[in-house]
């Protein structure tokens, strides 16, 4: 017994003298994140961290000079977010709205509750996506009654979210697989209530050709994707061909259906960790809506040995690039930068040039202004021509209605309502008691609820 006492005596001096020598799990450094984590045992990983976070703190400077100018410099915003990043959830907050022409004064923040509980014919797909969303049970903390209930009321607002989307476009916007997990990144950056108008703008421009009755048009523009792969793989390319030809897939069958679910849920559904989650979305919230068919090749890239190692099986390459390890947040600047460059080395034309037809830009009323777009076909593959020539797009497909009409209103800092020019603002009276109020309806889709009175006060249609 004597021996045991010693023994524990002399352990506890031990851990006491490794205490004061910091090398107690007091005084142990504790990882802010997993990639943190990771870089602690890889010193080239830590040395590209730390120039990340030099790069962070330049980026909040920069972003801080832009939101004091009057008006807000939105080209240089959008330009930081695509290249640098909003850096935190807090300016997301802030600056989201602001980069989709969103309107805080005017936006329905708290009417689509009321609009989700009529229902839709996707309702009962929406609650059973929402039941296995993988970001919301990633959020809950706590013991496991506590987690159950903090689970259950992220269930409850991110359905209501969605159906407050659908059911506010009956009959525009559909709910298809893969919405769920683009909406949750939304609420559970922006809150509830803030995201709603974020989400309907998405809905109703970036992500237009998802959101319709069938993904038909999805299906159009994925024919860009191994030309555009050709250009920047070849090996990999043919590689991935021959597994096409092995499996007999006709012309018409493109063979990246792997892609899909990357451009429905802006790989949302391949990813687990929230900030590079989100610096992708700042990415493809300010650029074109092909550009999540561009990040699809440079990832399939970033993957070219695991893929090029494997069987040449049609069958078991696409199961491998439906199930691609996730990327951290170190990892989605380098592919977005990769991206950029190479949406610049190869950006195609729209379908319209290819016919020589006008492209008419569907801007703000009395300001539409057709223009023909020039067709830089030194920049383009033969067979990028050929797939380009083969869409059938209908007018307001994304392709077309990029850059959207809101990219060319300026952006007042401190303005509580924006002045549309050239712009005639639609009033719909209220009925009952509340006569002689409204809502104005923009050309941007803008909403503004207040007195038929407030139209020239405000100085609106003018």
């Amino acid at each position: 017994m004597s021996d045991e006492k010693e023994k524990t005596k002399k352990g506890n001096e031990e851990k006491e003298e490794g205490k004061e020598n910091g090398e107690g799990p007091e005084n142990k450094p504790v990882p802010e994140d997993k990639a943190m984590e990771d870089a602690l045992e890889d010193p080239d990983k830590a040395h590209r961290l730390l120039e990340a976070q030099i790069e962070d703190t330049e980026t909040v400077h920069k972003l801080t000079l832009l939101c004091r100018e009057d008006p807000v410099p939105m080209d240089e915003m959008r330009k930081i977010a695509v290249e640098r990043g909003l850096v935190s959830n807090r300016n997301r907050k802030k600056l989201w709205p602001k980069l989709l022409g969103i309107n805080r004064h005017s936006a329905d923040s708290f009417g689509y509750r009321q609009k989700a509980v009529k229902g839709h014919q996707d309702a009962n797909t929406v609650a059973v996506d929402v039941e296995r969303s993988a970001w919301l049970a990633a959020r809950v903390t706590g013991d496991v009654s506590s987690a159950d209930t903090q689970l259950k009321n992220l269930r409850r607002s991110l359905q209501r979210l969605i159906n407050g989307v659908v059911c506010s476009h009956p009959g525009d916007v559909f709910y298809y697989q893969g919405f769920h997990d683009v909406a949750a990144v939304v609420m559970l950056i922006m809150g509830e209530d803030a995201a709603y108008p974020v989400l309907e703008v998405l809905a109703m421009h970036h992500l237009r050709d998802c959101s319709r009755p069938s993904l038909e048009l999805v299906m159009q523009y994925l024919k860009l994707f191994f030309p555009l792969l050709r250009h920047e793989d070849l090996e990999l390319f043919e590689f991935l061909k021959q597994a096409e030809k092995e499996a007999e897939i006709g012309h018409d069958d493109t063979g990246s259906h792997f892609a899909v679910p990357w451009v429905l849920t802006w790989f949302a559904h391949a990813m687990s960790d929230l900030p590079a989650a989100a610096r992708l979305f700042d990415f493809f919230l300010c650029t074109d809506p092909t550009m999540p068919l561009y990040y699809s090749v440079v990832m399939l890239k970033h993957n070219r040995d695991r893929i090029l190692t494997t069987r040449c099986d049609y069958a078991e390459l696409r199961a491998l690039m439906s199930n691609l390890p996730a990327v951290d947040q170190l990892e989605v600047r380098e592919l977005i930068t990769k991206t950029i460059e190479l949406s610049k080395q190869t950006r195609p034309p729209r379908p319209c040039q290819l016919s020589g037809a006008w492209c008419p830009r569907t801007g703000l009323e009395g300001a539409a202004q057709p223009r023909r777009l020039a067709l830089r076909a030194a920049q383009v593959s033969p067979d990028q021509l050929q797939a380009i020539a083969s869409l059938k797009l209908p007018p307001d497909s994304t392709l077309f209605t990029y850059p959207y009409m809101w990219m060319s209103i300026p952006v007042r800092k401190d303005a509580v309502m924006r002045k549309i020019a050239h712009s005639k603002a639609r009033f719909e009276p209220a009925t009952g008691d509340m006569a002689g109020w409204g809502t104005y309806l923009y050309p941007n889709g803008n909403r503004f609820r207040g007195s038929f009175n407030q139209q020239k006060r405000h100085g609106l249609g003018q």
